[in-house]
């Protein structure tokens, strides 16, 4: 029979605990065992040391001692059996074998005489019986000797021979208790895998051989047993997962059913959001690209007239040239719009870039009395196109001069730019550049609308509505991020956020060309 790990384990605790409980009855079976032997051997001693106490009171004279002839007489009977005697008179101890009394056997003679009271010392162990040592009984008996004086006797008993036969049906009992061991075990085992481990067999089999379509279940437990019961919950657990399965089928059938609708209604949605994009950009084209056409066709027809002078065909031609430049930057603003991907990617300081900004509006911030700061480190860099990242910062520059200038602020204008290296909270850092006014502000609902081509808050004639666009659209192609933020009458504020350039990065004056970096999240 081929023992699995259950029932290995079944045998070897049924066979230790079937050997600890033998066990310990062995041991109190001969503890007591022993001491009824030393008791028993005891008893025949004391009768041994009445018949010679008596015959030593009836032979001894008045203040006789009594000698080692008449002790060695008593050990030699092979009535008696014993192995050695010692007598106390009250003064001194006479023994036999030996010319002096051992002490320990004298120890037990003088008190014994001292108070008249039978005495029994045993110089055993608890395992005497089965184990090498010392094996004596020493028994002592008090008696009154002729003329009143009190000695006592005391007889020696080698415990050995009694132990020898002990040991000898020791033996047979421990052959008895492996019997039944080996017995007990086997009886043991055999009910212990008929009632544990079979049905634990048959339901492991039931669950690896189970299926849904055969609708396998556990059954042909004992009724009544505790594993009828496992099999009734494990049966009711079955039908409970099946249920479930079922609904979750349904389920999942309606959250793809979902799912496609989503994605069909997301379609719809990215379709209508295309097309209103487009619509809105015709719109805009048609606007800003409509007007100037329909100037230009007016002085056309004028310049067709032949008694025009030649002063106003000078100046109608000059006009209608305007229009033509006008219709030629909308152009290019398209142009940039459709290619936001940098140029050139190069190492510079952003110091740098607001120092050639200062030049530029320094003169218009004079000129209407504007305050006008720029603020950013030496160790402030940016890996990326020089001229896009100026081209945003002069656009927001552009945008902020005309907020703060609608409002009216007049001398008290405020316009500043400031740029500083920020940490991030997975421990990155980037370029923070903010451009701040106190200008006109904005509604909480124009700032998404502000980015999208052709939206502008600006008068006919002052916007195209392409600047902030572009402007984010090279912002994102660097891997950055754009926001525009404030509140109507108090200003607003832009911030840029770009990626870091590292100390491992090209040095400053380095280019290269390639993909943008991917944005920061």
């Amino acid at each position: 029979m081929r023992l699995s790990g259950l029932t290995l384990s079944i045998t070897v605790t049924f066979v230790l605990v079937l050997c600890g409980s033998l066990a310990l009855g062995l041991f109190v079976t001969v503890v007591f065992w022993q001491r009824s032997l030393v008791h028993a051997e005891e008893a025949r001693v004391q009768f041994a040391l009445s018949q010679i106490t008596r015959d030593l009171a009836a032979g001894s004279r008045p203040g006789e001692p009594v000698s080692v002839e008449r002790l060695q007489r008593f050990v030699d009977d092979k009535v008696l059996l014993l192995d050695g005697l010692s007598y106390f008179d009250g003064k001194k101890c006479v023994s036999f074998p030996g010319p002096e009394c051992d002490g320990a056997v004298e120890r037990v003679v003088r008190s014994c005489a001292l108070t008249q009271q039978q005495s029994c010392v045993s110089r055993d162990s608890v395992w005497a019986a089965v184990s090498p040592g010392v094996k004596t009984l020493v028994v002592a008996r008090p008696f009154d000797l002729v003329g009143g004086a009190g000695g006592s006797l005391a007889a020696v008993v080698e415990m050995e021979p009694i132990y020898s036969a002990f040991r000898r049906e020791i033996k047979m009992v421990g052959v008895y208790v492996a019997v039944n061991i080996i017995i007990f075990t086997v009886i043991g085992l055999y009910r212990m895998i008929s009632l544990v481990v079979r049905p634990i067999e048959r339901m492991v089999k039931v669950s690896e051989t189970y299926s849904v379509a055969e609708g396998a279940r556990f059954s042909g437990m004992d009724t009544g047993s505790e594993f009828s019961r496992l099999s009734m919950a494990l049966n009711s657990m079955l039908l409970r997962i099946e249920l479930d399965r079922e609904e979750l089928r349904r389920t999942v059938s309606s959250l793809a059913w979902a799912n496609e609708e989503l994605r069909k209604t997301q379609r719809e949605m990215v379709q209508a959001e295309k097309y209103a994009a487009v619509g809105r950009l015709s719109a805009g084209l048609a606007h800003e690209i409509g007007n100037p056409l329909g100037i230009v066709q007016g002085y056309v027809e004028l310049l067709r007239q032949a008694d025009l002078a030649i002063g106003d065909r000078r100046q109608f031609a000059e006009r209608a040239l305007r229009e033509l430049g006008r219709i030629d930057r909308l152009i290019c603003r398209l142009l940039d719009f459709a290619r936001t991907r940098p140029r050139r990617k190069e190492l510079f300081g952003v110091q740098k870039v607001f120092e050639e900004l200062q030049d530029m509006f320094a003169a218009q911030a004079r000129r209407l009395g504007f305050e006008l700061t720029f603020e950013a480190g030496d160790q402030v860099h940016v890996l990326g196109d020089r001229d896009g990242i100026k081209q945003v910062l002069l656009n927001c520059l552009l945008n902020s001069f005309d907020a703060v200038e609608t409002a009216g602020r007049g001398g008290g204008g405020r316009v500043s730019v400031s740029a500083s290296v920020e940490a991030e909270t997975d421990g990155g850092e980037y370029v923070s550049i903010i451009i701040s006014d106190n200008g006109i502000g904005l509604d909480g609902g124009e700032a998404p609308l502000l980015f999208e081509p052709f939206y502008t808050t600006k008068g006919p004639g002052k916007g195209t509505g392409l600047g902030l666009s572009v402007s984010r659209a090279i912002i994102e192609a660097h891997g950055g991020t754009m926001e525009l933020t404030g509140v109507k009458g108090s200003g607003a504020q832009v911030i840029i956020e770009l990626p870091v350039a590292g100390d491992d990065e090209h040095q400053p004056g380095d280019s290269r060309d390639g993909a943008a970096t991917p944005s920061r999240h």
